[in-house]
């Protein structure tokens, strides 16, 4: 089988960057997004619930072992992989 001058070099970097993109890593997020301006606008003994709702929208849980208080968490998570690692 012939080549035309060139092509082994072309199919050595598509080969090349074939294996690599197998090794590229990558980042999700899941949950809520923290945004700082908002979180520094609430005040305590100022805002209520209803008012850091309407800031921060609803949490992700609401705590159920203090029935007076039920604490409220917003909750994300920040991951990130790779195709192969050793």
């Amino acid at each position: 089988m012939t080549f035309r001058p060139g092509t082994r070099a072309v199919m050595a970097l598509c080969l090349g960057a074939a294996l690599t993109a197998g090794c590229a890593s990558f980042r999700d997020h899941q949950g809520y997004l923290v945004d700082e301006q908002l979180v520094s606008a609430i005040q305590p003994g100022v805002d209520n619930k209803d008012s850091v709702a309407g800031t921060l929208g609803r949490p992700s849980f609401v705590g159920q072992f203090d029935q007076t208080e039920r604490d409220w968490y917003y909750i994300s998570r920040d991951t990130r992989a790779a195709a192969f690692t050793m």
